[in-house]
C-alpha cells in the first residue's frame, strides 16, 4: 500500500521526505520552500554531502502536512527542483 492511500486528508499526518540531489547553493533553501508552499510544518532537517559521490547530497525532512493529500503535490515540486536525483516520502 502507498503513503498516499495510508494518509488521512482530515488529520495532518508526519512524513519523513528524502530528497538526494547534486550539492550546490541554495539546496537547502529551495527545498525549504516548496515544503512551506504546500502548507508542509518542517520539524526536522538532516543533511549529508557525500564527497566520494561527486559531492551528491541527501536531505531528510520530517514535517506535519496538513492536509495530507497534499502529499503528492509536494512529492511533484520537489522532484522538479533543479539536480534533484530522487525524491520518496513514508509515513512516520
Amino acid at each position: 500500500m502507498s503513503i498516499y492511500n495510508r494518509l488521512d486528508s482530515d488529520s495532518p499526518k508526519r512524513v519523513r521526505i528524502e530528497v538526494l540531489s547534486h550539492d550546490r547553493i541554495g539546496l537547502v533553501s529551495e527545498i525549504c520552500s516548496v515544503l512551506s508552499s504546500t502548507g508542509a510544518d518542517i520539524r526536522s532537517h538532516r543533511a549529508r554531502v557525500y564527497s566520494d559521490r561527486k559531492g551528491a547530497v541527501w536531505s531528510a525532512f520530517t514535517a506535519e502536512i496538513v492536509p495530507a493529500g497534499s502529499i503528492d503535490e509536494l512529492l511533484h515540486k520537489l522532484a522538479r527542483i533543479k539536480s534533484a536525483v530522487d525524491v520518496t516520502a513514508s509515513q512516520e
